[in-house]
C-alpha cells in the first residue's frame, strides 16, 4: 500500500473518531439537560410541598396564607411581600367563598384593595382597577379616611376601613410565580 493510501485510511479513521466524539458530546449534553430539568422539577415540587407545610393553603392556581394575628394594612402587605407574595386579589366568587371558609375564627381580614393613591379609585395591589366589588350596603363611604378594604367572611361583603386598624390578612402567591423562582 502506498503512503497516500495509508494517509487516506488514517484520515478516514480520524474523521470517524471526530464524528464519534462529537456524537458523544451531543449525547452527554442531552443527558445533562434532562438531568437538570428533572432536578429543577424535583426542587419545584419540594418548594410547593414546603409551602403547604408552612401554613399556606392551595386553591385554584394560588397559595394563600391566612393569618390568625392582626396587623395594619401596610404591615400585612409587607408580611406578604417578604414572602414573595402580595395581598389577595379576589377574582371570582369561588375564590371569595374559599377565603370565607378558611379565615381564622371567621374574623374580618384585609384584602389587597385600596384607594390610597386616588380617593374613590379602587385599585388592587397589582395595579389593576376594580371593575365590580362586593361592598356592604352603603360602602365604600370613606368615613374617617378609609382607604383600605376588609373582607367580612360571614357575609362575604367588603368594607372600606382605616388602613392603620389592625386586622387579619390574606396573602396570595400565584403558583406560576413560585415555580419561576
Amino acid at each position: 500500500m502506498t503512503n497516500s493510501g495509508h494517509d487516506a485510511v488514517r484520515s478516514k479513521c480520524y474523521r470517524l473518531a471526530v464524528v464519534c466524539l462529537g456524537l458523544l458530546c451531543v449525547l452527554l449534553l442531552i443527558g445533562i439537560t434532562v438531568l437538570w430539568i428533572e432536578y429543577s422539577n424535583l426542587k419545584k415540587s419540594a418548594d410547593l410541598s414546603s409551602h403547604l407545610q408552612s401554613g399556606w393553603v392551595y386553591f385554584g392556581s394560588s397559595f394563600y396564607f391566612i393569618s390568625c394575628s392582626s396587623k395594619s394594612w401596610s404591615e400585612s402587605r409587607d408580611f406578604c411581600r417578604n414572602r414573595g407574595a402580595d395581598m389577595v386579589i379576589i377574582n371570582s366568587e369561588e375564590e371569595q367563598d374559599f377565603i370565607a371558609e378558611n379565615l381564622c375564627n371567621a374574623k374580618n381580614a384585609w384584602i389587597g384593595l385600596t384607594d390610597r393613591d386616588t380617593e374613590g379609585k379602587w385599585e388592587w395591589v397589582d395595579g389593576s382597577i376594580l371593575i365590580s366589588g362586593n361592598w356592604k350596603k352603603g360602602e365604600p363611604n370613606n368615613k374617617g379616611n378609609e382607604d383600605c378594604v376588609e373582607f367580612f367572611p360571614q357575609t362575604k361583603k367588603w368594607n372600606d376601613e382605616d388602613c392603620s386598624d389592625e386586622k387579619r390578612w390574606i396573602c396570595e402567591k400565584k403558583v406560576g410565580a413560585l415555580i419561576s423562582q
